[in-house]
This record gives C-alpha cells, sequence and structure tokens, in this order.
C-alpha cells in the first residue's frame, strides 16, 4: 500500500476547467506522473507537450507543442507512461503495454522471453503473453510472476503482467 503525502490543497494549482482536482486526483497526478519539480497540472502538461513536440522536425515544433498542450488543457490525456516520461531524460518507455512471444517455432524461448519480459519492465512498460503454447502453465506463470516482482522500475510503479490462454488448453478444459 502506497500512502502519499502532500501539501495543502491550496498550495497545489491544480484545476481542470476551473474546477479544482479531487484529491485522489492530485495525489495520482503528483505521485505517478510529475517530474520533480512539478506541482500542477499545467507544469505536466506543458513538460508533455514539449516532449511529444520533439518528434517533429524542428521548424514545426512549436507549432505542436501549442496543439498538444491545447488537447491536454481541453481534456485529451495521453496514456500514462507518456505522462510520466514525455519530456523528461529517463529510460522510461512511452508505451503501456507490449504483447510478447513465449516460443514456439519462431518464438524466444523461455528464458529469453523472461529476460524481454524484464526488460520491459524495467523500463515501466507493461508486458502481455499468450500462455497457450506451454504445457505447464503454472510454472511458467510462477516464472514471470518472479520476473516482475523484481523488475519494479524506479521502485514506484510495480510491474504489470497480463496472460492470456486458450479455452480449449488441457489447463482450462
Amino acid at each position: 500500500m502506497w500512502v502519499v503525502s502532500t501539501p495543502p490543497s491550496s498550495t497545489l494549482p491544480l484545476h481542470v476547467h476551473g474546477q479544482p482536482l479531487q484529491a485522489g486526483c492530485r495525489s495520482v497526478l503528483l505521485t505517478r506522473y510529475a517530474a520533480p519539480g512539478e506541482r500542477g497540472r499545467g507544469a505536466v502538461i506543458a513538460r508533455v507537450a514539449r516532449g511529444l513536440a520533439q518528434a517533429e522536425a524542428p521548424s514545426h515544433q512549436q507549432a505542436w507543442r501549442q496543439r498538444f498542450a491545447q488537447a491536454m488543457h481541453a481534456g485529451f490525456v495521453p496514456a500514462g507512461r507518456i505522462l510520466a516520461a514525455a519530456g523528461r531524460q529517463t529510460a522510461s518507455t512511452w508505451v503501456n503495454c507490449f504483447v510478447q512471444p513465449l516460443g514456439g517455432p519462431q518464438g524466444p524461448v523461455l528464458e529469453t522471453a523472461l529476460a524481454q519480459a524484464a526488460t520491459t519492465l524495467r523500463a515501466g512498460g507493461g508486458v502481455g503473453c499468450d500462455f497457450s503454447a506451454c504445457s505447464d502453465v503454472v510454472a511458467v506463470l510462477h516464472a514471470f510472476d518472479a520476473v516482475c516482482a523484481q523488475a519494479t522500475p524506479d521502485g514506484a510503479r510495480p510491474g504489470a503482467m497480463m496472460g492470456v490462454l486458450e479455452v480449449g488448453h488441457p489447463d482450462i478444459v
């Protein structure tokens, strides 16, 4: 369980369309998405818009930065990893989730898949896997669970994994 201590709301300029953010929203913004020194929604929006605009040609970056900021001020909310990483000097990914092969005729073997999952999780991304090709699904799930537990990025965001299994798999029927 995470305990968050924030200054009184009167010291935080966190408003959406003139309305103050609820305490839970304020806490999530400041603990999950704000960079060090950012004290409000406007600062997060400015950083993210600047980071997104860097992908454009230098002559177009200012216009795109304004467009991105305008969209976010109007209510557009980028994916969480974009909010956390765009505009920052960090090795974190901007992608929330990766679908990863586990093996088979053309896929990596389990050890390679576990190493790839660890790399993705350390960069802040989540991993989704189809465990249908596995004969011992429970053992493979335990291996991925152990990797996930050890790969928490920055000590702040637990690893996220999703697994699927075909309905006709022997462990289900």
